[in-house]
């Protein structure tokens, strides 16, 4: 075979290559795994310990830039885009936290990963409460910033506005299909979660619980969150509204990487 057909091959194995779902490079690594109909993408960075990053309703994991750069030369970081979200895929099927919880499980399951700490903003948080719950022993460590149980849990003024947004858009969808992705979104927030304090008792692993004293979360809804899990630790940062992880990234980053440190002995 000449040079010149030799380098033509290589461009078009090339372009497969950069079409196929697994890449790999610099000790990063992007995939898909096969979830319920749906294909959910996840990254991993970094080597050590492994540690789930859970991003909030309409995010992806590109939200957590300043969580990476902190933690990825201590710990193995799993970024997943949560169903619907970034380039994780989504059949029209109604959105639950609960299935997004399963879908993070399938990942872990995907890389042979027993147990991991889980780091979860906002519906992330939402999320990892779901797996703590469901799946005890896959989670080694929780930590949860601005998360909520049910959905009155927000502060009065935003939670109607998410009820009536959501009612609206429902109403649209019907003639406008192409609005029932933003539908099922606003779902996650107006309908769920549906979690019992009495439900939390039961989680065992060492919680992290996080909130801004400007949080959209009722302040007494976190306190409430942290006294029903068993020895959870409770920081509530004056100032800090809802997107504090992400607008004051050194003062969250420190506190979670102090709660880890203590935590895991692997």
């Amino acid at each position: 075979m000449s040079r010149k057909k030799k380098t033509k091959k290589q461009k078009q194995t090339q372009k497969q290559i950069h079409k196929q779902t697994h890449k790999q490079n610099s000790n990063q690594t992007y995939s898909y795994v096969d979830s319920h109909g749906a294909k959910i993408h996840y990254q991993i960075i970094g080597n050590g310990f492994p540690l789930v990053l859970l991003h909030g309703n309409g995010e992806s994991h590109k939200n957590f830039q300043y969580q990476i750069q902190y933690f990825k030369n201590d710990y193995q970081l799993i970024l997943i885009d949560s169903r619907a979200h970034g380039k994780s895929t989504w059949n029209q099927e109604s959105l639950s936290i609960s299935l997004l919880a399963h879908d993070v499980i399938h990942v872990l399951n995907e890389l042979k990963i027993k147990s991991a700490a889980i780091l979860g903003f906002s519906d992330g948080a939402n999320i990892a409460f779901q797996i703590a719950l469901r799946y005890p022993n896959r989670v080694s460590a929780l930590v949860a910033v601005s998360g909520n149980i049910f959905p009155r849990g927000m502060r009065k003024i935003f939670y109607l506005s998410i009820v009536i947004e959501h009612r609206v858009i429902s109403l649209f969808s019907r003639l406008f299909p192409s609005l029932r992705h933003h539908q099922q979104l606003m779902g996650l927030m107006a309908l769920q979660p549906q979690i019992s304090f009495a439900q939390l008792n039961t989680i065992t692993a060492p919680t992290l619980i996080m909130a801004g004293d400007k949080d959209l979360i009722e302040t007494n809804h976190t306190k409430a969150i942290a006294s029903a899990i068993p020895s959870a630790k409770l920081v509530i940062l004056s100032g800090a509204d809802h997107f504090g992880l992400y607008n004051q990234p050194d003062q969250y980053n420190k506190i979670i990487a102090d709660f880890l440190k203590e935590v895991i002995t692997d």
